[in-house]
């Protein structure tokens, strides 16, 4: 069964989503999962040990202070031993290449990194997965199994 085949299962067997805007916590049994990860920032955290997960949907963690902060003190209180943790970011795609959005773009992936690396957590641990221009991604969890599933679509196409 391919990845896009397990998340249909999972979306028929039932599926917490996560909203733009906004984060949830889960733990085993239950599965997380958010799309339509374009410019806006995916970040998954999940303890395979603890069998609990965090995901956020996020436009801009730098100017969702509160909702970002209360993200990281879940994760810093919340998700046991951190270097037990695994970390999978994705979405945060400029809208077009023009210089201004790049540098935009970037400035929110450093923004996130670096405030996961002020946890605790290493570098080794955070797996990228960024989309590019006219990309969007579904990202999802199943917190007992610990299968992480990160889907990109390219739109570029249907944009002709």
């Amino acid at each position: 069964m391919n990845d896009l085949e397990l998340l249909e299962q999972w979306i028929d067997d039932g599926v917490l989503d996560v909203p733009q805007g906004e984060w949830d916590m889960a733990r085993a049994p239950e599965k997380l999962l958010t799309t339509g990860l374009g410019p806006c920032t995916g970040i998954l955290v999940h303890n395979p040990v603890l069998k609990k997960a965090a995901l956020a949907h996020m436009v801009d963690p730098q100017f969702e202070k509160r909702n970002f902060a209360e993200l990281l003190d879940y994760i810093r209180g919340g998700m046991g031993e951190v270097l037990d943790l695994g970390v999978y970011l994705g979405g945060a795609a400029s809208e077009s290449i023009g210089k201004k959005e790049i540098r935009e773009c970037k400035r929110i992936r450093k923004y996130v990194e670096d405030a996961l690396l002020g946890l605790g957590i290493r570098e080794r641990q955070i797996h990228k997965v960024w989309n590019g221009p006219n990309e969007s991604a579904t990202m999802a969890v199943d917190t007992a199994s610990g299968k992480v599933i990160h889907i990109k679509r390219d739109f570029s196409a249907l944009l002709g």
